[in-house]
């Protein structure tokens, strides 16, 4: 499984996506622990949302320091709150992401520019014009 990102300075954007994943229908909860809730798809799809993610410890591991002052710069703020997403099929993660996107674009277009996406193998991705390269 690979790891994608999610980064927000307004931890209700984390929380709306969340909801959004839990809420879709492609998708199904098969179980939740203190920190992580696990998804699964059609044909074999998975989804592992960990959503008590430490900003500072995360980028320390996983990201190099020019990313984590990019993410800081980007959403203008030293409070930064994340998500990762381990998946196993990229392409339905994209949709998912896509219509998120597209719901955060039209009822709510203030707080696009809150969103921050890191793909494992992109880096830095724009979606439906939420995000950055």
């Amino acid at each position: 499984m690979e790891v994608f990102s999610v980064f927000s300075s307004d931890d209700t954007l984390i929380k709306r996506l969340i909801e959004f994943f839990l809420n879709d229908e492609t998708i199904c909860l098969t179980s939740k622990d203190e920190d992580t809730i696990y998804l699964d798809g059609t044909d074999s799809a998975r989804f592992y949302l960990h959503f008590d993610t430490s900003f500072e410890e995360e980028t320390g591991i996983n990201f190099e320091k020019k990313e984590e002052e990019f993410i800081q710069f980007f959403l203008k703020s030293d409070r930064i709150f994340m998500l990762d997403i381990s998946y196993n099929d990229r392409a339905l993660l994209y949709k998912l992401l896509m219509d998120f996107t597209k719901i955060i674009q039209s009822n709510d277009s203030k707080n696009a520019n809150l969103l921050l996406f890191h793909d494992p193998f992109d880096r830095f991705v724009e979606i439906n014009g939420v995000g950055a390269k």
